[in-house]
């Protein structure tokens, strides 16, 4: 969206594309694009700015506007939406537009944590108990484990996301890459 290559992207930027893609994706209008952009990533714009990069936006992915516009036509037309994730779990009468447009993408997102916990721990079983999940944070698993099997376990979860994942969201056409990050520390805090 903003004409840069990977490898010149600032931290400013990346901030700036994340308030504009999970915003957006999960149903914002330019209306609430510079409040929430503000409020979770610093991201300061006006109403102007935050109605260009929808247009932007939604030029780039013009099946999410296709998508966006036949859930805000149906919620219009009926006063609500029922929708499903991709794992098939419901979610009927929908009345609000943001959630209306996020049910299927974040609930799916959480469908596909589940998974993935239920297939970490049944792999981490080879540690006899000393590789466990502590929580769950948003999309995030933390794992304690013996400080000599952190790489291992490291691994292991990780590989684990990304199959789990892959088999949900990408058993039908159009395929979309998978990624996952991991550190191994000595203290539950993220960098």
């Amino acid at each position: 969206m903003l004409g840069l290559d990977e490898t010149e992207v600032t931290k400013k930027q990346r901030n700036l594309a994340k308030a504009l893609i999970l915003g957006l994706l999960y149903g914002l209008s330019a209306y609430g694009l510079p409040t929430y952009a503000f409020r979770n990533y610093g991201i300061k714009m006006t109403p102007g700015e935050a109605q260009d990069y929808v247009r932007t936006f939604y030029a780039l992915y013009s099946q999410l506007e296709d998508y966006h516009d036949e859930v805000l036509g149906e919620l219009n037309t009926n006063g609500y939406v029922d929708q499903k994730t991709l794992a098939g779990r419901r979610r009927d009468h929908i009345p609000n537009r943001n959630e209306a447009i996020n049910a299927p993408v974040q609930g799916t997102a959480a469908d596909g944590l589940k998974m993935a916990m239920a297939e970490v721990h049944k792999r981490l079983r080879k540690f006899k108990g000393t590789a466990f999940i502590v929580a769950t944070i948003h999309d995030e698993l933390l794992i304690e484990c013996d400080e000599a099997d952190g790489p291992e376990v490291l691994e292991i979860v990780k590989k684990a996301m990304v199959e789990t994942m892959d088999g949900l969201v990408n058993a039908e056409e159009p395929h979309v890459p998978i990624k996952v990050e991991g550190a191994v520390t000595k203290v539950w805090t993220k960098d």
